[in-house]
Formats: structure tokens, sequence, C-alpha cells
């Protein structure tokens, strides 16, 4: 599910995200869901960047929205229900989550879905009745190598420390035309980072450097 979709939850009229985790998650709507995703979403579409950057970590609250739309989507009982929120949440932050919605552990992870949109693309002139008024070269259109994004993702700390993600999947091109989404993982072998709050989410090198200070980590 692309992150750009799941903010369109906002623009609704369904409840803030606040008042739907005061309620359990196997009585949310799809809406409601969307909604939780959404609030946890991070983006620079306000930025004017060429580059458009949305983050979503899987926090304990996504993982339950996640699970919960794929349980209406797809008819999943409350067992298997629960082996995904299992799952999702274990492989997103370490934590482990017991059938009453319990969490015990530490966090030693964090996985976040990245999407990447180049706003320019495809590159294709301004026309008038339907014929191009300018030369294809004439119109500006960036394509930014993104071959080497494993080394552009970071999470640092307020400290200055700063850690690369171990996994980074999903990537289909050397060079951001399509939209590009990703699956990165953390992972926190250092207890110090571990404890380290805020952190803060950098993807750098592609156009603007865009910084993300990611919260209830």
């Amino acid at each position: 599910m692309k992150p750009l979709l799941l903010s369109l939850a906002l623009l609704g009229c369904s409840p803030s995200s606040e008042t739907i985790l005061t309620r359990p998650a196997s009585t949310w709507s799809a809406t409601d869901a969307l909604t939780v995703v959404a609030a946890n979403t991070y983006h620079n579409m306000k930025s004017g960047s060429n580059v458009l950057v949305m983050a979503t970590p899987f926090t304990p609250d996504v993982a339950r929205a996640l699970t919960r739309l794929n349980q209406i989507k797809d008819g999943l009982s409350d067992s298997a229900t629960y082996e995904k929120l299992y799952w999702l949440t274990r492989a997103g932050t370490g934590l482990h989550i017991d059938r009453d919605g319990k969490m015990y552990g530490r966090v030693d992870s964090l996985m976040v879905m990245v999407t990447l949109t180049n706003r320019q693309w495809p590159c294709t002139p301004p026309t008038i009745n339907g014929r191009p008024i300018l030369a294809m070269s004439a119109v500006p259109c960036e394509t930014p190598s993104i071959d080497d994004i494993d080394r552009r993702l970071s999470l640092t700390t307020s400290t200055g420390d700063t850690m690369y993600p171990d996994v980074v999947w999903g990537r289909r091109n050397d060079i951001l035309t399509e939209d590009e989404t990703l699956l990165i993982v953390f992972r926190f072998t250092d207890r110090s980072f571990m404890k380290s709050t805020p952190v803060t989410l950098v993807v750098g090198g592609i156009g603007d450097s865009v910084e993300f200070e990611l919260r209830g980590q």
C-alpha cells in the first residue's frame, strides 16, 4: 500500500487518530485504519522539492492498522490476524505483542516503508490543442541516481550518532523515474542508540536532503 494514498485519509471526516486508538483495533473501519497509518506517515509534500519522500515507520500502531486493513480486505479470522500482527510488530520494532495487546521485550530494530516520487516524471512538454509547444530537450527532467540508495538512508541522533540500514529491499531501477517503494530495516546492536530519543530519518543525496524526526520510537 503506497503512503501517498494513505494521506488521503487525512482529508476525510473520520475521527482523529488519537480518538481511534482509544478503541480496539477489531472495531476499526478501513478508513479508521488508514487514518492511523496516515497520522504516522512523514512527508515533504509542502517543500516544493522535485523528489517527494514519504516514510511510514512500522510502529505497533501502524502494525495494528495494517493488519486490520488486511483482515477487512481478506476476511481473516481473529487468530490469523493476530499472527500477522505479531510478525509485523516483531519485524517492525523487535517487540512482542500478546493476544491482549500487551507488548514486551525491547525495541531492537526499526522497519520503515519509504516511497520516492519524481514529480517531474514523466517528462512531457506542455501542449496547446494536443500539440507540444516546447521541444522535449527544453523540458526540465531530473532523474536522480538511486543505485546507491542504501548509503543515502540513515538514522541520526541528537548527539550525532549515525546508523545505516541493514536491509534495503524493493528498489527496481537505478534512476528515479516511476515511484519506488522501499522497505528498510535498521537493527540496533548498540544499546545506547536504542535508547536515543529523538531519532531522525535522513534521506540524502536525491535532490534536497530530507529529514524526518520520528516520534514515539
